[in-house]
């Protein structure tokens, strides 16, 4: 069985909610590449430090809302998740992400709708916050 092969159709909400914590990741390993760190060996101790410190914002900035979803919603085989174990190891473990190919989620995404509302407002919270801080202007920046 694949995931389109899922038990039951999945709530729009879910989808949504979903959707937002795909985009949420995605920003984060953006971020995580636009570290100098992150470019090659010639940057040097410094690099070094500075990406650990950015690991630690950016786990600090996200983990509280995706952690209680992220792994319910994202498979480990998927290819966010399998991203995440490969470019940020420390958040995928963080997240719950284990090694595996299976392309579904952990089970128990049993929200009623008013959780999955909560989770997505806390969600969209975060992306917006991440999206408009400090660091992804500055790394936005660096990029150019």
């Amino acid at each position: 069985p694949t995931a389109a092969a899922a038990p039951a159709p999945e709530a729009p909400e879910l989808s949504e909610l979903r959707g937002l914590v795909e985009e949420v990741l995605w920003v984060v390993l953006l971020q995580r590449r636009s570290c100098p760190a992150a470019r090659g060996p010639s940057v040097g101790a410094g690099g070094e430090e500075l990406e650990e410190r950015l690991g630690n914002l950016l786990i600090g900035s996200v983990g509280a809302a995706l952690r209680p979803v992220a792994r319910r919603l994202l498979g480990p085989g998927t290819r966010l998740a399998k991203q995440c174990r490969s470019e940020f190891p420390r958040l995928a473990a963080h997240l719950g992400f284990r090694e595996s190919e299976d392309t579904a989620p952990a089970a128990g995404a049993f929200w009623s709708a008013a959780e999955v509302a909560a989770h997505v407002a806390e969600v969209r919270a975060c992306r917006d916050r991440i999206l408009g801080s400090e660091i992804t202007k500055i790394l936005t920046q660096l990029e150019r």
